[in-house]
């Protein structure tokens, strides 16, 4: 998974990075079947990517170099975002070369990101048309000078430092035992950047979906596709697997997690994250338990009793919820009883397991996404949750994507990827 996961950290070249890389941001888009971008004169690190289109099986590869893949003969451009930590090992300049299939256009724009809210700065803006059999390429030159002028800068961790730990990854740490329960159901998988002890890294805690009958911790499409990009190389993740119905129903589901928290919060020194700094991240029915575990933190009859931290604290500094559920009475299709374990008709209970009946003034900052076209969950759900968070006062966001379904990756359309890890930043480095 580590290799996966931490997929942001991939650079060009074998060499050992500088300690100090310059912020841009590219955009690489093509009607053709593919394009590629390379580099010389630098080593680079894709710390973010999203597709900023609705483009059926696209693909996006960040080694070893940068490549955008769809299907073929379809003429509409596809772009992909990327956010890039610019190692130079030139003085002089640094060469951006793309290269595309036989047909249609591709474009490259990259620019400086300054620091705090100064407006990106444009360094290379160029198109490149394909001519049959020719050579389909094109080389753009910037100055290392340019980029060290306009870009913001930052540091990576000194690998001479005696307080250094190199990337790593942790699978399949059983955080709680049950009699008769499979222990991979009680168990969490835990990657961690290179990093510097003296200053760990954030935490974000991802809770899968399914619908709480399926999916796993190691979902292929959403974890390492999704989760994997926004974080990046910056912070620290765990995926929590947790019991499924029809053998556990509500709040085994949510003691599971919130047990979770407390093993990895009770465990951050040894392994070298900061368990002060912990955000929940989760999609659809793992969006669901997000916000009850985040909003429900220090509720007596929500605490559960999992594990050996059960007096360990869950409060958590950010939750992002992907289309997660809210309400359960208000739920196309109507309230899904099974699952509440309770009896059919007990509205009370049904009001009790969902999000929007635990607001309050002190809960953590809440980002929230939801599809105009969303089959299973009405983007009321989201909605409603967004104005009982805005009218107690806490710090939340909402993200309406037009045309977005529930499920896959479709919450990568439009401003949400970068408006989440925007908001992870905010409210887990403090940027």
């Amino acid at each position: 998974m580590c290799a996966v996961v931490l997929a942001g950290v991939l650079a060009f070249g074998c060499g050992a990075l500088a300690a100090t890389y310059y912020e841009l941001r590219a955009e690489l888009s093509t009607t053709s079947d593919w394009i590629e971008l390379s580099v010389e004169g630098a080593e680079i690190v894709v710390d973010w990517w999203a597709p900023a289109d609705k483009v059926n099986s696209f693909h996006v590869y960040t080694a070893p170099t940068i490549k955008l893949e769809k299907p073929c003969c379809l003429e509409v451009p596809a772009t992909v975002v990327l956010d890039l930590q610019v190692f130079p090992t030139s003085a002089d300049e640094i060469s951006w070369t793309i290269t595309m299939g036989m047909y249609g256009r591709g474009a490259l724009e990259l620019y400086a990101m300054p620091d705090a809210n100064g407006e990106p700065v444009e360094l290379v803006d160029v198109t490149l048309r394909a001519k049959g059999d020719d050579e389909n390429t094109r080389t753009s030159r910037v100055t290392v000078d340019e980029i060290t002028t306009h870009a913001a800068s930052g540091d990576t961790p000194d690998r001479s430092s005696p307080t250094f730990a190199d990337a790593e990854s942790h699978l399949d740490i059983v955080y709680a035992t049950l009699p008769d329960v499979d222990p991979a159901l009680l168990s969490l998988d835990l990657t961690l950047p290179a990093r510097d002890l003296s200053n760990p890294p954030p935490l974000v805690v991802f809770i899968h979906g399914g619908g709480m009958i399926g999916g796993d911790k190691q979902s292929l499409e959403i974890f390492y596709n999704d989760v994997g990009n926004i974080v990046g190389s910056t912070y620290a993740v765990a995926s929590v697997n947790y019991r499924l119905m029809p053998d556990a129903q509500f709040p085994a589901q949510l003691y599971d997690v919130r047990a979770a928290v407390q093993w990895l919060r009770a465990h951050a020194d040894e392994f070298g994250y900061d368990g002060d700094r912990i955000g929940l991240w989760g999609f659809s029915s793992g969006g669901c338990l997000a916000l009850l575990l985040g909003l429900t933190a220090g509720e007596d009859d929500l605490a559960g009793s999992i594990g050996e931290y059960t007096e360990v604290s869950t409060d958590v500094s950010a939750i992002c919820s992907y289309y997660g559920t809210t309400d359960f009475q208000t739920m196309a299709g109507g309230t899904p009883w099974s699952y509440l374990g309770c009896e059919e008709g007990d509205d009370d209970f049904a009001a009790f397991a969902s999000p929007v009946s635990h607001v309050s003034a002190d809960d953590p900052p809440v980002f929230l996404l939801h599809g105009t076209w969303d089959q299973y969950l009405p983007v009321e759900q989201a909605e409603t949750l967004y104005e009982l968070l805005q009218k107690a006062g806490v710090v939340s966001r909402l993200v309406i994507v037009e045309g977005a379904m529930h499920g896959g990756a479709t919450g990568w359309w439009g401003e949400g990827p970068r408006a989440a890890r925007d908001f992870l930043d905010e409210h887990l480095l403090g940027s």
